[in-house]
């Protein structure tokens, strides 16, 4: 009789253990995520900021009900990405740390901030939102991207966040990208891209030294695609099969644009201008996709579903972004 209890208790012990290993793992897989949001603006007119359209008395008619309209509709995005809101969410077009704020607030109560306010024209600028239970921040600061012979040139800064990813006691470097717009045409436009590639790069190239097995995730609104030239020559993030060493990155988001898809629609054309760009260490065991609800979709007269974005021009639609965010999972 004491020998049956005792392998009861044994086998107990046993699915005991593999359950807990088992709920280990299900934790040790990291959850990240990218979106711009098109223009999260408060209704606020801020003194040397170009931001007059978004108030109540600019062009856009930007009220209180739209703002808040806007932070709903983007929690709804975020919390509905595979597993619910990311451990770490890379964002752009957000025009202070006050819009972050009332995001987690209402939407985001896990969640805490890191942003700087960056030279961008219009105050638009770049953050990380990470979920405080599973990540720990251990450093951060933003990287200028200044043009040395054109001193009135101000684009978006680059934010670094050194973090450490708890259940798997993983430490990671987070790089968040918008580079400068197409305006002016994009062959005009990409010596400014080119320049943001190469400033990110110097970057990177020195955690790399320190560090050849840094665990590198790069993120962001390129406004080129992987195999535009401020990518691939600049930056040098390539497709798998051409990383040769320690300092050549993996374009993640490659093979999505070979398989005809994209985050943002121009005129009928899908581009992959959000991005996941990863170091060697990182270049197995993950799942990069792009996050795309029929709901969040508009379909026009042609037929192809497009972004429902929050406005066209001046005037509000209502809907969430003109850019799908993407997704990325890394397994331990």
């Amino acid at each position: 009789m004491k020998l049956t209890w005792f392998l009861i208790i044994l086998v107990l012990v046993v699915i005991g253990c593999s359950v807990y290993k088992f709920t280990k793992q299900q934790k040790a897989m990291v959850s990240i995520g990218f979106y711009n949001v098109e223009n999260l603006f408060d209704t606020i007119n801020s003194p040397g900021i170009r931001d007059g359209e978004f108030t109540p008395e600019g062009s856009k008619a930007y009220t209180s009900k739209i703002y808040n309209e806007k932070i709903a509709n983007l929690g709804k995005v975020i919390n509905a990405f595979d597993g619910g809101a990311p451990d770490v969410l890379g964002v752009a077009e957000i025009e202070n740390r006050d819009v972050l704020e009332d995001l987690c607030q209402a939407q985001l109560p896990n969640h805490k901030i890191v942003h700087y306010n960056s030279p961008d024209g219009r105050g638009i600028d770049v953050a990380i939102l990470y979920n405080y239970s599973t990540v720990e921040i251990e450093k951060s600061y933003p990287i200028g991207v200044k043009m040395a012979d054109n001193a009135n040139f101000k684009t978006r800064d680059i934010l670094c966040v050194e973090a450490i990813y708890k259940p798997a006691n993983k430490d990671f470097t987070f790089y968040v990208n918008h580079w400068p717009s197409r305006v002016g045409g994009e062959k005009e436009s990409a010596p400014k891209r080119y320049l943001a590639a190469s400033v990110l790069k110097a970057s990177v190239d020195s955690a790399l030294q320190e560090n050849p097995d840094e665990r590198i995730v790069i993120m962001g609104d390129f406004n080129d695609e992987p195999t535009d030239s401020s990518l691939v020559y600049g930056l040098k993030a390539v497709s798998l099969g051409q990383i040769k060493g320690h300092y050549d990155l993996l374009n993640l988001s490659y093979k999505l644009q070979e398989e005809g898809l994209g985050t943002y629609n121009y005129r009928g054309d899908y581009n992959m201008l959000d991005q996941f760009i990863v170091s060697k260490p990182l270049t197995r065991n993950t799942t990069h996709t792009i996050v795309k609800h029929d709901w969040m979709m508009y379909v026009p007269k042609s037929g192809v579903p497009v972004p429902s974005r929050s406005y066209g021009g001046d005037t509000y639609y209502g809907g969430y972004s003109d850019h799908l965010p993407i997704q990325l999972f890394v397994k331990f």
